[in-house]
């Protein structure tokens, strides 16, 4: 039943430990890559949840449209794989938590953020306890603060944010170094950027992603991965953002439309700043370009560029004031990727076109391994009591109180410092 990969450090008779660590598991959202329109970033979902050991995928609401299900039970083969498809997400919910009660049971939902809300409080009221959500959690404080009093309410209640950017070996390295670099007294930057050429004249994609006629789509989607990276690897909250400005509308469609945007951000360390750049209309962008620089005063500028050797590397500068488009001004001083071994090839098959499958499928398996891992220690099962969790079991994971809220003051103060002339703005006035 289980990958007997991620826990080779145990004996046989310590195997026996992981018969409690199972979640059934109901999706609300996402679509197959086959089929036509699909966003192709929410398929990881459903093939993360069939690859993870502790994972069993048993529920499916893919759309709330009673027509659609059929056609998405064929293309998933429910009935050989074992799963429910319906179109009432918090009916899936309610018979796993009837069936291996709420402790066992993980509602993942993977819809347009406006409904995350409604999503989460229904698999709240079907007796869940553990939820993980799609990013942004939220862009809006007034569903934050919903959510919050929600999870005040019913303090076991745990909500989970998908930042999978986080769990990139390539992420942790720079935050190591990052947070040594200040506990120094050193200057560090952290630029971070999403590009893509995503919205260049794909008008199928205008039609299928309705979250583009709001001013937040981008801020919301790739800001969030560059904001949350960056406080993530310096080890800080940003308290100001300056300077906030918003790109061209889609092809004068829809004119109000930030395709992205450009700010700086200010923390309390006077040794620590950033900045994020984010575009879905950049003609030479990689598929899917995230990439964070590292910038620390007297050392080699390092370099994650996802796209370049399986993403999971970082590069270091060969000169000063390298240019990052230019491969021979960088090289590889770490190849992340390599430390999962020959899990590459089990993955290999999977991951959606543009994606290395060396980069992203390792990461989402490490987010849910992550979350696991926390559940496995609050359920004090003997494998945590133990001290028997690999690693990368025990990594932090970001959650509605921190992530959720931080990510909705940058989405608001981001486009309030575009639509102010790039006035600055603290984060917590954000709301």
């Amino acid at each position: 039943m289980f990958n007997r990969y991620y826990y080779d450090h145990l004996t046989d008779e310590q195997t026996a430990l992981l018969e409690p660590m199972y979640w059934s598991t109901v999706l609300a959202g996402g679509v197959h890559h086959h089929t036509k329109g699909a966003f192709s970033g929410r398929v990881m979902w459903a093939d993360m949840i069939r690859r993870s050991p502790e994972l069993l995928f048993r529920g499916w609401a893919p759309s709330p449209i009673p027509e659609e299900i059929p056609r998405h039970a064929n293309v998933c083969q429910a009935k050989r794989h074992g799963i429910t498809v319906s179109h009432r997400f918090g009916d899936l919910v309610r018979q796993n938590v009837e069936t291996h009660g709420p402790d066992h049971t993980l509602a993942c939902i993977a819809v347009d953020t406006k409904w995350h809300r409604t999503l989460i409080e229904e698999a709240v009221e079907a007796g869940a306890r553990v939820i993980w959500c799609d990013k942004p959690l939220v862009v809006g404080m007034e569903d934050y603060a919903a959510l919050l009093r929600l999870c005040q309410a019913k303090p076991n209640v745990r909500v989970f944010v998908a930042q999978n950017h986080r769990f990139c070996s390539a992420a942790l390295l720079l935050r190591h170094r990052a947070q040594e670099a200040l506990k120094k007294k050193k200057k560090v930057q952290v630029r971070s950027g999403f590009w893509q050429a995503w919205l260049l004249g794909d008008q199928e994609s205008v039609q299928a992603v309705g979250r583009l006629n709001d001013i937040r789509c981008t801020l919301s989607d790739l800001g969030a991965h560059c904001f949350d990276l960056i406080e993530f690897i310096l080890g800080l909250e940003a308290l100001v953002l300056k300077k906030g400005t918003g790109l061209h509308g889609l092809l004068e469609k829809f004119p109000e439309v930030f395709t992205g945007g450009t700010c700086e951000l200010a923390f309390a360390d006077a040794n620590a700043n950033g900045s994020i750049d984010v575009n879905q209309c950049k003609k030479d962008a990689l598929m899917d370009d995230l990439w964070t620089w590292l910038k620390i005063d007297g050392e080699k500028d390092l370099l994650w560029r996802m796209g370049w050797n399986g993403g999971d590397s970082v590069f270091a500068a060969r000169y000063l004031n390298p240019q990052m488009d230019q491969r021979g001004h960088w090289i590889p001083v770490e190849h992340g990727s390599s430390v999962f071994g020959s899990v590459n090839d089990d993955y290999a098959g999977w991951s959606p076109p543009g994606h290395n499958p060396h980069c992203w499928p390792n990461m989402w398996r490490s987010a849910a391994a992550a979350i696991i891992g926390q559940l496995a220690r609050e359920l004090a099962l003997e494998i945590a009591t133990q001290n028997l969790l690999a690693p990368h079991m025990c990594l932090p994971v970001p959650v509605l109180q921190e992530t959720g809220k931080r990510v909705a003051q940058y989405v608001n103060a981001h486009m309030w410092s575009a639509q102010h002339e790039g006035q600055p703005i603290e984060l917590s006035a954000a709301t």
